[in-house]
């Protein structure tokens, strides 16, 4: 039920969308719709400080037709779709990796985010990646899937610096470890 309302927002999101992987135009529907015949094969491993990215939703934008994503496995592996169908439209495009925590520590993946009722916990989760790499506008990362296909579509970041914990200050003395001052008799 989710893939379909993936499926059916992806579809109508290409044939709103003018082009395709390389920003060619295209004129008609049935155009565009034979773009699906052109997917390739797109894969790769997504790496956080040189470690699998479990849960990292990836999503590829080329401004000129429908989006391809995917989701990283446990390896940080991930393989594209392009409007619920496997594979990518060939061309250059902008990468998005996100990985969205909700507030009680459950990784939010593509079902979560996705269909016609996302989990109203998205709403409320907490993004881990750095906004350059998770934000559309904000993001410089770019790949080319190539005309035959790709299964090496890799990407190694580095991880967010983590905000340093506040300390607490011990309420008394003997909790910091000090011995309590002996006063002369």
């Amino acid at each position: 039920m989710i893939r379909a309302g993936i499926a059916a927002c992806l579809l109508a999101a290409a044939v709103a969308s003018p082009g395709c992987g390389d920003g060619e135009p295209v004129d008609e529907i049935g155009d565009r719709l034979a773009q699906l015949e052109n997917l390739v094969p797109a894969s790769g491993v997504v790496r956080v400080d040189g470690k699998p990215a479990p849960g990292v939703v990836i999503a590829l934008f080329s401004g000129s037709w429908a989006p391809a994503h995917g989701e990283t496995d446990e390896e940080g592996r991930y393989t594209l779709e392009t409007a619920a169908r496997p594979g990518a439209v060939p061309g250059t495009y902008k990468v998005t990796l996100s990985r969205l925590i909700s507030t009680d520590g459950v990784v939010l993946g593509l079902a979560d985010r996705s269909g016609f009722t996302p989990n109203p916990a998205v709403a409320t989760a907490t993004e881990e990646m750095p906004a350059d790499l998770a934000s559309m506008d904000r993001t410089a990362l770019t790949v080319t899937i190539p005309p035959g296909g790709s299964e090496s579509l890799d990407f190694n970041v580095e991880a967010p610096p983590k905000p340093e914990a506040e300390t607490e200050a011990p309420a008394t003395p003997a909790e910091a470890g000090a011995t309590p001052a002996t006063t002369p008799e």
